[in-house]
């Protein structure tokens, strides 16, 4: 008599690539989308200060907005885990400053703004 078999073969290395690979694209699609957002709502100032007596007094509009970059992050292992996406950098320090506010200025959120704009978009792009 004879018995049935089953096989069964596991290409899961091969399907977990795929994964990973499609994931990137996805996160480099959300991080274009997002950053392209901030830069929109990015406030610019009108105002032209050079640094005369101190450098880091020094301003030009538009500065901020140019500082905003989106990137993959990475955990561990070599996969990327997250997308970030920054604004300022060493000279545009007042970039934390704009967004979460002072005691003396409110917070212009252009960031947290820029995601909650986009979330439909995400979850379009994560769903496909």
């Amino acid at each position: 008599m004879a018995v049935a078999r089953a096989k069964v073969q596991w290409y899961g290395d091969r399907f977990i690539k795929d994964l990973r690979k499609e994931n990137r694209v996805r996160l480099k699609k959300v991080g274009k989308v997002v950053g392209k957002s901030a830069k929109d709502l990015c406030p610019v100032g009108t105002v032209v200060r050079t640094g005369r007596r101190k450098a880091w007094m020094e301003r030009t509009p538009g500065k901020l907005r140019r500082s905003i970059k989106n990137f993959l992050f990475k955990k561990g292992g070599g996969r990327p885990d997250g997308v970030v996406i920054r604004a300022g950098d060493r000279e545009v320090f007042y970039a934390y400053f704009v967004h979460h506010g002072t005691i003396h200025m409110r917070g212009q959120p252009f960031l947290t703004d820029a995601l909650n704009v986009n979330i439909g978009v995400i979850r379009r792009i994560f769903s496909k």
